[in-house]
């Protein structure tokens, strides 16, 4: 069985977590936070998500641990057949990490201290947001 590392406020994480429910795989999951000891011993990086497989191998990086599973697990696939529509959606989901997901991180600290986000903070993150918007409207 695999074992899921890493804890529920991580969106890849979450990210993981899919995967496994949708490929409908079982799992067990393991709360662990970055820096300590526990994840440092299977993350090379002290990074979540990190899988332990049922042969004992960790994996890391969470588009490589979704490559892992699909090649492993290719039952219910991820992916659709056709090579051109594999390329657009991952191009669906790189825009969606570097121009929805990486940007919004600027937010995290003024939304858990429950202070206000400066509007200069805002206008760039919403230039970044914009321009993803157009990315996924042209494909």
């Amino acid at each position: 069985m695999i074992t899921l590392h890493g804890f529920a406020a991580s969106n890849y994480y979450n990210l993981i977590k899919h995967v496994l429910l949708y490929k409908q795989l079982p799992f067990q999951e393991n709360l662990i936070y970055g820096g300590s000891d526990e994840l440092l011993a299977i993350s090379p990086a002290g990074k979540i998500p990190v899988i332990t497989t049922s042969e004992g191998l960790n994996i890391s990086e969470s588009s490589v641990i979704c490559d892992f599973i699909e090649e492993t697990y290719p039952e219910i696939p991820l992916y659709p057949e056709d090579a051109g529509e594999r390329a657009v959606v991952r191009q669906i989901m790189k825009i969606a990490e570097l121009y929805f997901e990486l940007p919004s991180r600027r937010f995290i600290p003024y939304v858990f201290s429950g202070t206000e986000i400066p509007e200069s903070i805002k206008v760039e993150v919403r230039q970044v947001l914009t321009r993803g918007v157009s990315a996924l409207n042209s494909l």
